[in-house]
């Protein structure tokens, strides 16, 4: 058994599940804060990668920049959302709150690839492809640091619950009715929730978007035509180098 590739794939699926993680964050403000499960996360996610492109590509204006400008266009997209859509269902059946939610995933998945494209766009974040040894295991920079950023993020939203914004959040969980009661503005607390929300999921996107180099397990001897044949394959991206290292072939495609 090769505990080294065990290894590295699970330190790289923690890494990956880190990621996702945002998009599980962004649910569970949602559904704590309003007992409404966000059906329509991962189009927001998609709409925030959108963002993204669009400012960088349509301004000029380098990663570092964009990426504040995207999440602070998402955060107001997510309040956006529950003042203009949701707040109108106040009273409604959960059912028919949770099928809105649905009709705004149809629709933002209809939208940003009408109005975008739907060919695929990178957001180079000037990550090396050259992976990181860890004795016999390999692991990928773009994951690396997208995990790190995620578990900071994760770190940040549990101090956030421990603020006063956190504990107003947590009090219209529990109980709405009691919050109108003592005064908290329990609409302000939900369109706060949509708007962290849209921001979590825009920051899992850029972070996620990094294709990592491809990382083939194989032998010494076979090593020529399995780099041939890589070549082959990825014909939409082609090949700048094969190497041979420590049983593996590590491709690097253009971005």
């Amino acid at each position: 058994m090769d505990y080294w590739l065990i290894g590295e794939l699970a330190f790289t699926g923690a890494l990956v599940g880190l990621m996702y993680a945002l998009v599980a964050v962004g649910i569970v403000l949602v559904y704590k804060t309003s007992g409404v499960a966000n059906f329509a996360q991962g189009a927001i996610a998609m709409t925030g990668g959108y963002a993204t492109w669009a400012i960088s590509a349509g301004l000029g204006l380098p990663m570092w920049a964009a990426i504040p400008l995207a999440l602070a266009m998402m955060f107001a997209l997510g309040m956006l959302i529950e003042r203009a859509v949701l707040q109108h269902m106040i009273g409604q059946p959960v059912i028919m709150i949770i099928m809105v939610t649905f009709g705004l995933e149809i629709f933002l998945r209809g939208v940003m690839p009408g109005t975008f494209g739907v060919a695929v766009k990178r957001l180079s974040l000037d990550i090396p492809q050259a992976p990181i040894f860890l004795g016999e295991m390999l692991i990928n920079r773009a994951y690396l640091v997208g995990g790190g950023i995620s578990a900071l993020i994760i770190i940040a939203t549990i101090m956030l619950f421990n603020s006063r914004a956190g504990i107003i959040m947590r009090a219209v969980s529990d109980d709405q009715g009691a919050s109108w009661s003592v005064g908290i503005r329990v609409e302000r607390a939900i369109a706060m929730a949509w708007g962290l929300a849209a921001g979590t999921a825009q920051r899992r996107r850029h972070l996620a978007d990094r294709v990592p180099p491809l990382i083939l397990r194989t032998g010494p001897t076979d090593a020529e035509p399995l780099i041939g044949w890589v070549a082959d394959e990825l014909n939409e991206a082609p090949v700048l180098a094969g190497t041979v290292s420590r049983n593996r072939i590590w491709v690097c495609t253009t971005p």
